[in-house]
């Protein structure tokens, strides 16, 4: 079998023969100093490099800083040395290696080469491995000094290059806040200089929103990614772009989409490092052709990939073996699956002590067994994998990663009647599903306030400067006054008396109108004090109703484990999708900036969504949502939901017997006479209208009385097919 075959290490040369030609024919001067450089540094060219490599890399640098100190060539002797050092950090000896480096950076230090100090402490900041925390804040130390001294040398561009990679530290650290501010600022400083290809940026960009997990800011910038780069018809990283952009619609559902990019991303054989990703996005597009069971199309890629470029190494070998697991899997043959399973966790196992692949990686494919162990009921063998990934580095999974985690640690814990941790599982699951959310509220939180604070010191401070200015008005105008009256005092008496009187009154006025103005001033502030603290209470009551739905659903789902009765199962699971149906109206307003409109697209998607997985084994049935942009109060939103709700559950249950595809429709819009239109409508066996005029079901009964409650038409028809459709108005105050 194909897939069982041993792979042999292909050894390429990563020096071309017209280099090799040229040092033959070179004599021994400065160009033969550039070629042993060249030749050294294509010799490490490798991700994995071996052995011989290293040793001829060493070697060649060698008989540069020979050559150079016999010529007296003292900048070609530390351009040796930089080749030297980097040498000795892919041997995995960094202090000799930085040790050379120091060497260069010194000499240009003292040469005042400020340019080339700059480039050789950033080139040493690139070389050092993100594994710990001491070595993240040497990277980010050598960056720094980079950077100024870009800044100091006139470098711009350079200087922002730097600054970008500190933020992929930071980004690698899990301190997202950090990272994303830092490249908002790349982002800004390049348009500032004018320089267009800042599709690398909207990489780290789109990065920063996967551990985020938001996939609609990652889907975003994986977007503005792909619009520059083929503006800027820069190819050097085509491949892992395309690839990343397919990975993202495979995580939205969007399969066809994923599948097109991940297809232009194996057809870009022209980018940098081709075969280091070929069979990274290779299986993704075997695991993208799973999801839309063909698995015999899956399959045949997998060989023609083989055939055409044999794995160079232990992790391409690893993707294969996982991938010909994915698909004997899906065909049901898991004895297969599990061989190819184990046979990866292996290769691993020795890839991962020897450094050549990340723990991610590592926990990934472990994760491959655990996944199938639970699937066929083996919670025994789940638990042992399981314990292998304790020792395992964490910090930089992404929250759906580590959430699907805590979820397999709670159904093995539960299997094993251990609940009082299982139940501890759980609610690591729930946390890490809503992490996001409070990370970024939190933020946006201090902002509020830093802003509301500084607005209520500005105001302050207009404030104090008019009242000064009117105090130096006030005595301005008495002192003109006294002055006019001495001068007049003989002839305009009377006069003076007069306006005397007016001058006072006009005082009183304006001291009645400061103390009016100030009265109504301590007023508003009180309001808004009020109306602040009014619209986090409301916060703080979505925030704990949703809670308490989550709870309650969970508490069902516990209880259904020990529930026989199809039926009784059947009305748990009913009431808990009714249950996160209003959940998620809590969720939606919790994190809105406005507390009583709900976005309907990005609910309605998100509850469909749920509801969709909550029907295991029902992949026959497609789904089409085209839902407009509308807002609506959360009176209308809420049965809206409980409709859509008990519509889809219904097609689901009733409409697609034996397996049979089919396809279910949910269409909102709104009309130009402000009517809007909901419609959810199914191509299945269709529903008799002799039961229908009849029907005393819970959940007719229930669309009816919820379509009451926003004042609407309900109407149900049979096509065949089943169409159910509400119309109501959003101008209607709903009671």
């Amino acid at each position: 079998m194909l897939g069982q075959q041993a792979f042999a290490q292909a050894e390429v040369s990563p020096v071309p023969q017209s280099l090799l030609d040229q040092l033959k024919k070179s004599k021994p001067d400065t160009s033969r100093i550039r070629i042993l450089i060249e030749i050294g540094d294509d010799h490490l060219q490798f991700s994995q490099v071996p052995k011989p490599h290293l040793d001829s890399a060493m070697k060649f640098a060698d008989r540069a800083i020979a050559l150079s100190t016999l010529l007296h060539q003292t900048e070609s002797v530390y351009e040796a040395y930089i080749l030297k050092g980097y040498t000795y950090i892919r041997m995995n000896d960094f202090v000799n290696g930085q040790a050379y480096f120091m060497k260069a950076i010194n000499h240009y230090h003292q040469t005042g080469a400020i340019a080339k100090e700059a480039e050789t402490r950033a080139s040493l900041g690139d070389l050092i491995t993100p594994d710990s925390k001491t070595n993240d804040d040497m990277k980010i130390g050598y960056y720094r000094q980079a950077q100024s001294l870009y800044k100091k040398a006139g470098k711009q561009l350079e200087a922002i290059e730097v600054l970008k990679k500190i933020a992929d530290v930071y980004l690698n650290q899990r301190n997202l806040p950090e990272a994303e501010k830092l490249l908002l600022q790349v982002v800004s400083e390049y348009k500032a200089a004018n320089f267009k290809n800042l599709h690398y940026t909207y990489d780290l960009l789109a990065g920063v929103a996967r551990l985020k997990a938001n996939l609609r800011d990652q889907l975003y910038y994986r977007l503005l990614v792909i619009k520059s780069m083929e503006t800027a018809k820069d190819s050097v990283h085509a491949m892992d772009f395309y690839g990343s952009l397919a990975g993202t619609y495979a995580s939205l559902g969007m399969l066809k989409k994923a599948e097109f990019y991940y297809r232009k991303a194996l057809q870009s054989n022209g980018s940098q490092f081709y075969y280091f990703y070929y069979f990274r996005f290779t299986t993704a597009l075997t695991d993208n052709l799973i999801a839309q069971k063909r698995v015999g199309d899956a399959l045949d890629v997998l060989q023609k990939a083989i055939k055409k470029q044999p794995p160079l190494n232990l992790q391409d070998k690893i993707f294969i073996d996982e991938a010909f697991g994915h698909c004997y899997q899906k065909l049901g043959q898991t004895k297969l699956a599990e061989y190819y399973y184990r046979h990866s966790v292996t290769l691993s196992d020795s890839a991962y002590l020897l450094k050549s692949i990340n723990g991610g990686l590592h926990f990934s494919n472990i994760m491959n067994l655990v996944d199938l162990f639970i699937a066929e009921g083996d919670f025994k063998n789940a638990s042992l994998y399981l314990k292998k990934t304790v020792p395992l580095p964490k910090e930089r999974l992404s929250p759906i990663s580590l959430a699907n985690y805590e979820l397999s640690l709670y159904q093995t814990d539960s299997a094993s009647r251990n609940f009082e941790t299982a139940i501890g599982h759980l609610k690591k699951y729930g946390r890490l599903k809503d992490s996001v959310y409070n990370i970024e509220q939190t933020k946006k939180v201090d902002e509020l306030i830093y802003k509301s604070e500084t607005e209520q010191k500005d105001r302050e401070l207009v404030l104090q400067k008019g009242l000064v200015k009117q105090t130096v008005l006030v005595r301005n105008l008495v002192i003109g006054g006294l002055f006019m009256v001495l001068l007049l005092l003989a002839i305009l008496y009377n006069r003076y008396r007069l306006k005397q009187r007016s001058n006072q009154l006009l005082q009183q006025q304006r001291n009645e109108i400061d103390d009016q103005n100030h009265s109504l001033q301590e007023l508003n502030n009180k309001q808004n004090s009020l109306l602040t603290e009014k619209e986090w209470l409301l916060r703080e009551i979505h925030h704990r109703v949703k809670n308490n739905l989550q709870t309650s659903i969970s508490l069902l789902n516990m209880q259904s484990a020990h529930i026989n009765n199809n039926e009784a199962l059947s009305a748990i699971k009913d009431s808990q999708r009714r249950m996160f149906s209003m959940s998620l109206i809590h969720q939606r307003l919790y994190q809105s900036e406005r507390m009583t409109l709900i976005d309907m697209q990005i609910y309605i998607n998100e509850l469909v969504v749920y509801l969709k997985e909550s029907f295991t084994g029902r992949e026959n049935i497609g789904m089409d949502v085209s839902i407009d942009p509308i807002d609506l109060d959360v009176a209308q939103a809420l049965p809206l939901g409980l409709i859509i709700n008990e519509a889809v559950t219904n097609s689901f249950k009733y409409a697609f017997p034996g397996n049979r595809k089919g396809l279910l429709k949910i269409i909102l819009i709104e009309k130009f006479d402000k009517m809007i239109s909901l419609v959810i409508q199914d191509n299945g066996i269709g529903f008799p209208l002799d039961e229908y005029n009849e029907h005393t079901s819970l959940g007719i009964k229930l669309m009816r009385g919820l379509a009451d409650q926003v004042h609407g038409d309900f109407n149900l028809q049979s096509l065949p097919g089943t169409i159910i459709s509400v119309k109501f108005s959003r101008n209607l105050l709903v009671g």
